[in-house]
Parts: C-alpha cells; structure tokens; sequence
C-alpha cells in the first residue's frame, strides 16, 4: 500500500494524521492513533462549536427555569445563542432542546449533545476515508479501518465534551509507557 494514501482522504489535516496513524502498524501498537484522533476531535470541536455558542449555552446552564419545552424551548437557531449556525451546532441545540425536553438537566443534556455530534464526526470521518482505503484491497487498509473503529470505541467524547464546557479541566496525555525488557527491533506479538 501507498505510504502517502491519508493524503486522499477529502478531510481536515488532522483527521489525515489519524488515518496515518491507523495505517501504520507502529502506531496501532503505540496506540498513537487514539491520540490522533483525539487531537482531531479537538480540532473539530474548536472549529465548529463557536465559543459564542458554548457562552450560550452556559449562560441557560444558570438559568434555573422549568417550563413545558424545557430550558432551551424558545430558542430556534444557534445564532440566537450567539453561535455561527454551523450544522454540528444545530444538531447539537436540537438534541438539547430534546434531551431537556425528556427531563434531563441542561448541563448533562449538552455534555451528551456535544459528544454525540463528536463521536457522529467521527463516524463520518471513517465513512470518507473507506472509499479511499478499501479500494486498495491491501489487508493494511482493512486493519486501519478497524483501528479507527476501535480507537472511536477508546476515545472519552463526554470528557472532551466536558472540557468545552468548562465543566472539567483537561486531563494532560500521558505517553504510553515502554518496558526496559521489550524488544523494539524484534517482531510483533512477542515473538524471539
């Protein structure tokens, strides 16, 4: 398989960088993909929820009003938050506006809003990058594919969520650690 196929995939750098990542064995066993795509999460996190968006929605966090519809029933757009509109906001105000709705407090809806709308990118990133991958045939690209299932499956969205919020400081990464007895340049799967 081509060294530089991520290079096709029809997404942001950082999404590229995690399907590199997946693609390389190295990094599979490093669990390095995980971390890339955390940092695309982020990513998308930053560039579609405006803060203004956020500020809004903690603004109606303090707010201690029941009504029929729930906290957020009369808001119709997320411009009205102060938001820029952006698709991933409108999902996420409408999950709100349902999870309020249902009895749920604000803050517990919106954390679970926002990783949903996250873990759902996420998903769409894997979609756009099998028709890129799979076509190869080669058995890399069936392996990265399942690493980037499986590191969606790893990756904490409530807390990436909950850092957005304000609700929680983030957590630093740690590297993942090496054993002083490990074979760097043997084989895989602990083979002599």
């Amino acid at each position: 398989m081509r060294d530089d196929i991520h290079k096709h995939v029809p997404r942001p750098p950082k999404v590229r960088r995690w399907v590199q990542r997946a693609l390389r064995e190295a990094d599979r066993l490093a669990d390095r993909s995980v971390g890339a795509l955390e940092d695309a999460v982020r990513d998308a996190c930053k560039s579609e929820i405006s803060g203004g968006f956020l500020r809004g929605l903690q603004r109606y966090m303090d707010i201690d009003q029941a009504n029929l519809f729930g906290v957020l029933g009369g808001v119709q757009s997320p411009r009205e938050l102060g938001g820029n509109g952006s698709p991933m906001e409108r999902t996420i105000l409408s999950d709100c506006q349902r999870l309020t709705a249902s009895g749920r407090s604000l803050r517990e809806a919106a954390q679970d809003a926002i990783a949903d709308a996250l873990r759902e990118r996420s998903h769409a990133d894997i979609r756009a990058a099998e028709p890129v991958l799979l076509p190869t045939r080669g058995p890399e690209a069936y392996r990265a594919i399942d690493q980037m299932k499986a590191d969606v499956g790893k990756l904490d969205y409530r807390a990436i969520a909950a850092e957005r919020l304000g609700l929680q400081a983030r957590q630093p990464r740690s590297a993942p650690a090496l054993s002083p007895d490990e074979n760097l340049l043997g084989p895989s799967g602990g083979g002599r």
